[in-house]
């Protein structure tokens, strides 16, 4: 049986299926083109041509090519209308269909087309626009399928089409009052086909039609999901809903449903028909508000009763281990988690202490002392008292940098509740779950309640076990006071008494214990105590001192007192008893009062004794008060100073005082009357004859508050005594320095000697060579001579960078690509008995410093570490991002901030305190003469100032040492580090340009021509700074000046180059210098457009700085 021809709905519903795959090859982007060209050729049932805006052919399918005979390549370029009819061109039919598609989106045809071959066929077709991204008109696809068998059959079956046609409008009409009864529906619908397997079993499903309510649900059009597969549309479905959905199509029985779709989190209840053969259909409401009220509603219930069984187990539990094991329990069992915790916090070092956990059977517990950074960047936010909830600390930003700790526990979300006391934050409750999870607010409620439960539950325990410790400690120091202490209630019964009472009684304690005070006092003892007893249970202390009869018969003199006791309604419920023999203390009073006048007279007496101390003290004795006036001075002002007492008590005693230390006095007096304590002060005082004498005084505040006595000495031998100790110190430390400087320039005199050696008799050999014609192997002289410069070269620069006064080139660093191009080098420096282990920090911060710097420090620190494990070791390179706070800051002597810290650690000898703290000092070292400089941590240790840094030693002996440069964080992006680029002998480079070299030296200003001349560049020379200037302010063109720091002619380089730009303001700047004057290069850094060289250097590297300063790179 022939194939059945489709009809035009199917034929329109091919069209928009080749339309979508031809929007979805433009929506593709350009790496997809193998993807683009596999939709656009697919369709070989299908002619899909594409015209530009003008109706002209820019590409066509494999199936145009088969329909039409011309292939894509011969097509490319010729106009529409070739694959139309002749009556068809005349009409402009082409023309037309282009505007009905821009007019009405789309331009239907069914007519006769022609063939390459000139062949005719019936062909049914649709044209649309295409716009791009931004809507703009691009040109035209349209698709034509070949119709000729059903046209030519098209008359004998025209009765029957027209029959179908009243049909298919019948049904047309019954569609469209179905569908609008179903779009009108508040209940989604779905009418779908079950997809099989090879086994014949559902594995998907079509949707065939869906309504508005279901698009509403999901979030996508009709559209975008008729004709698609559900596993397409959601990717995560759960196989129950296509196993429920092939149950009813298999046995026809339908199937209702309350189900949560994961997709959405959403609940749904539904009902699910067979529909056909393959199909159902299923009709469904949004009921998770519903849903979630029941959950709530049941969450609730079972929260409720999980508090409550916490709450009775703790009623009966007097342990805090088994108080938290049994919250852990409980929030396990209750939320499902695989692990529950409960710990007590340090907030100093950042650490938490679990004592006891819950787990799931085969996860791994956190028992033990856990530091919170290894589980995520959330710390802070406990400080501040808030909730870390993290549904997947996979996607979590603060857990995604320690994930390999969470997976170890097996934890994919987590709950983190702090918990304060006094506004410290005191213990941590955490929950995790296996899975990704969002916690719902009911959830956390529970978790608080449970934590503030167990805080108060163990706080409760520790108050209990305190009170039972002061309960304790109260009888031991009631035991140890030598008094009697006692606790008498309400009715008067003692029921308190500590080990002193058989000294007071003559029963033991046990005996009176239980007795009113009515038993154990006689009558008129009792009646002589009843008045205080009363005023104490009316709640006011009463004291007095009665005789008492002790039981070895002496009689005592007691002072007694009754301390009222309140309950926790404020209520008096009996009174605390103190006594104590005071019978010495009376008898001492006695004795007081019968010497009393004596006393006075001897009082007298020592007064006078004090007058004649303050005539006769050489020291400078005063009264003074606060506003500056002398209220009384000593005699010893008038012989020390040659005032009258009436002149110093007439003026200020500020106007006696230096103006150079008149802040300080008063400085000293403020702190004076502000503390109350004694103030020491030194200061100068204007003597009568206008010389000034140095004063040492005590002051102290007198008892009033508002005077202040003192006592000064005169101290002026002393002071200048330490003032020429001081001369002589200081001219020492000249001479050491000198000393120093001495070693050094000696040390200096033979280093480069040495090197002046070889560059001497390499050169010498040379010319002989050159003069006898011997021209062999003359690279070897030249290459000798070049080495031993390089080395001479490295010493000035390790020199300038000792003290500090290198200027330095600061590049944005990234350190870590700085030690990974660094290792091989330090590898094959410290030899194969030491093992190097990198251990660099990921998302490590990008750091302002010269990167020939930074490497220098690197490799001499790894040097350092090689000679302190003779025997071999391992040297570990460290980097990692550091936040100082001020604390942290002072600790480390830097600023607060963001810091990168770069440490080589070895397990070497290690250094005892007193090495560390010489270690960075210049000319100091432990290793033998001849073998260390003393240098190198001294340079190392001036870079990294210099840089705005710090360098910091741990180290002990035996252990190893430890050495950090701290370097500050830089915001910009890090450039790479070469180590091991050399410069290449450059071609000539120059296009006219012109240099002007100023240097006071004739060789290396010959030199510095002859390497412009090599590349190309034309040559300006000045011997001086004011013949450079004249030459810079002429009209002559210069495209860069190349001069040194130092010149002849009333002005450095710098300044000629400042005077220069001020007539020429763009103009390119080169100092080449033999030292960094960091004065005139801006302490240690240049101004835009000004770059430095230090001599001496290598041609080819001038020739590249040359090339790159005019080329502007």
């Amino acid at each position: 049986m022939a194939e059945s021809a489709p009809s035009h709905a199917e034929l329109q519903a091919e069209v928009r299926r080749l339309r979508a795959a031809l929007d979805q090859c433009t929506t593709l982007p350009p790496q997809d083109a193998q993807r683009r060209l596999a939709i656009f050729d697919g369709a070989i049932d299908f002619a899909m041509v594409v015209l530009d805006p003008a109706g002209v052919i820019t590409d066509w399918n494999t199936g145009a090519e088969r329909l039409l005979g011309w292939t894509a390549a011969e097509i490319r370029g010729a106009p529409a209308e070739c694959f139309f009819t002749p009556e068809d061109n005349r009409s402009g039919r082409a023309a037309l269909e282009m505007r009905l598609a821009l007019q009405d989106g789309r331009a239907e045809d069914e007519r006769w087309h022609l063939r390459r071959d000139g062949t005719r066929f019936w062909a049914s077709g649709e044209m649309h626009p295409l716009h791009d991204d931004a809507g703009s008109h691009t040109g035209f696809v349209k698709i034509l399928r070949d119709r000729t068998p059903q046209h030519l059959a098209g008359e004998a079956l025209r009765d029957s089409q027209r029959h179908v046609g009243e049909v298919q409008q019948q049904l047309a009409e019954s569609e469209r009052y179905w569908r609008g009864l179903f779009e009108q529906l508040d209940e989604g619908f779905i009418l779908g086909t079950i997809l099989r397997d090879d086994q014949g079993h559902g594995r998907d499903w079509r949707y065939d039609q869906v309504n508005r309510a279901w698009c509403k649900h999901f979030g996508l059009s009709a559209e975008q999901t008729i004709g698609q597969t559900a596993r397409t549309l959601f990717p995560e479905l759960e196989a129950l809903w296509v196993e429920d959905f092939t149950r009813v199509v298999d046995t026809g029985q339908s199937f209702s449903y309350v189900r949560q779709f994961q997709f959405n989190g959403r609940w749904y209840e539904g009902h699910a028909h067979k529909a056909g053969p393959d199909s159902f259909l299923v009709l469904f409401l949004d009921v998770t508000e519903r849903e979630q009220a029941a959950q709530a509603t049941r969450d609730e219930e079972r929260y409720r009763r999980a508090l409550a069984e916490l709450g009775e187990g703790f009623s009966q539990l007097n342990d805090i281990e088994a108080v938290t094991e049994l919250a852990c329990r409980v929030l396990g069992t209750s939320l499902d988690a695989h692990l529950v915790g409960y710990g007590l916090v340090d907030a100093e070092t950042e650490t938490i202490t679990v004592e006891r956990d819950r787990t799931i059977p085969g996860a791994r517990s956190l028992m033990g002392t856990l530091n919170f950074r290894d589980y995520g960047s959330y710390s802070e936010a406990f400080k501040r008292g808030e909730t870390v909830v993290i549904e997947d600390v996979q996607q979590d930003p603060r857990t995604r940098d320690n994930l390999a700790a969470l997976h170890r526990l097996e934890t994919r979300a987590l709950v983190n509740l702090p918990l304060f006391e006094q506004g410290n934050l005191v213990a941590l409750l955490y929950v995790a779950s296996s899975q990704p999870r969002r916690w719902a607010p009911a959830e956390l409620q529970f978790i608080r309640e449970v934590a503030n439960r167990t805080r108060s539950a163990t706080a409760r325990l520790t108050a209990e076990r305190a009170l039972r410790d002061s309960e304790l400690n109260l009888r031991l120091v009631a035991d140890t006071l030598p008094c009697l202490i006692a606790f008498v209630d309400r009715d008067l019964i003692y029921r308190f008494a500590n080990i002193e009472a058989p000294k007071w009684f003559k029963d033991a304690p046990q005996s009176i214990l239980g007795r009113s005070m009515a038993e154990v006092f006689a009558p008129e003892l009792f009646a002589a105590r009843r008045p205080a007893i009363q005023a104490a249970l009316d709640g006011t202390p009463a004291r007095l001192d009665l005789p008492w009869a002790w039981p070895d018969g002496r009689r005592r003199i007691a002072d007694i007192h009754y301390r009222p006791r309140r309950d926790a309604r404020g209520a008096v419920d009996g009174f605390y008893v103190f006594a104590q023999d005071v019978t010495i203390q009376r008898d001492a009073q006695a004795l007081i009062q019968a010497q009393n006048l004596s006393l006075s007279q001897e009082v007298q007496a020592r007064t006078a004794e004090r007058d004649r101390l303050w005539a006769l003290s050489e020291d400078l004795l005063l009264t003074a008060d606060f506003t500056g006036q002398l209220l009384r001075v000593s005699p010893s002002w008038s012989r020390g100073l040659g005032y009258s007492e009436a002149e110093l008590l007439s003026r200020p005693y500020t106007e006696l005082i230096h103006p150079d230390d008149l802040p300080g006095v008063l400085m000293a007096l403020d702190e004076l009357r502000r503390s109350g304590l004694p103030a020491r002060v030194e200061n100068r005082v204007q003597a009568a004859d206008g010389s000034w004498r140095w004063l040492s005084w005590t002051l102290s505040l007198d008892t009033d508050q508002d005077r202040l006595t003192g006592a000064g000495r005169d101290i002026t031998r002393e002071k200048d005594a330490a003032e020429t100790k001081a001369l002589l110190e200081e001219q020492l430390r000249q001479s050491q320095k000198m000393e120093a400087v001495g070693q050094l320039t000696g040390g200096l005199a033979h280093d480069f000697n040495n090197l002046l050696a070889g560059i001497v008799g390499s050169l010498d050999l040379l010319t002989v060579r050159i003069g006898q014609g011997r021209l062999n192997n003359l690279e070897r002289y030249t290459t000798a001579a070049q080495g031993a410069a390089i080395r001479a070269a490295a010493l000035t620069h390790r020199l300038l960078a000792f003290s500090r006064r290198q200027t330095l080139d600061p590049k944005p660093t990234d350190v870590n690509r700085l030690v990974a191009g660094m290792e091989d080098l330090i590898r094959r420096t410290v030899g194969p008995a030491i093992q190097i282990e990198v251990v660099a920090s990921s998302e490590l911060w990008s750091t302002l410093v010269d990167p020939p710097q930074l490497e220098n420090a690197l490799l001499n620190l790894c040097i350092n570490a090689r000679d302190a494990m003779p025997e071999g070791g391992r040297i570990f390179i460290e980097t990692a991002n550091r936040a100082l706070d001020a604390r942290m800051g002072r600790v480390r002597d830097l600023d607060p901030g963001e810091y990168i810290a770069l440490s080589v650690t070895d397990n070497g000898c290690g250094m005892p305190p007193e090495v560390i703290a010489k270690a960075f000092d210049p000319f100091f070292t432990t290793k033998p003469i001849g073998v260390g400089t003393g240098l190198g941590l001294s340079m190392i240790y001036g870079f990294v100032r210099q840089s705005g840094g710090q360098a910091r030693i741990h180290s002990q002996v035996d252990q190893g040492t430890s050495v950090t440069l701290f370097l500050p964080r830089h915001r910009e992006v890090a450039t790479g580090v070469d180590l091991a680029a050399s410069q290449p002998t450059l071609p000539r480079q120059g296009h006219g340009e012109t240099v002007l070299v100023v240097d006071d030296e004739p060789t290396v200003r010959m030199l510095v021509v002859e390497v412009l001349e090599e590349l190309g560049y034309a040559a300006l020379e000045a011997a001086d700074a004011s013949s450079g200037l004249r030459l810079l302010e002429s009209d002559v063109r210069i495209d860069l000046l190349i001069s040194d720091v130092g010149l002849p002619g009333g002005m450095n380089g710098r300044q000629m180059a400042d005077a220069a730009r001020q007539r020429r303001p763009g103009l390119k700047v080169l100092f080449i210098t033999g030292y960094a004057e960091n004065a005139v290069v801006g302490n240690g850094h240049l101004e835009p457009g000004m770059h430095v060289m230090t001599k001496p250097f290598a041609m080819d590297a001038l020739a590249v700085r040359i090339r790159d300063l005019i080329v502007g790179i």
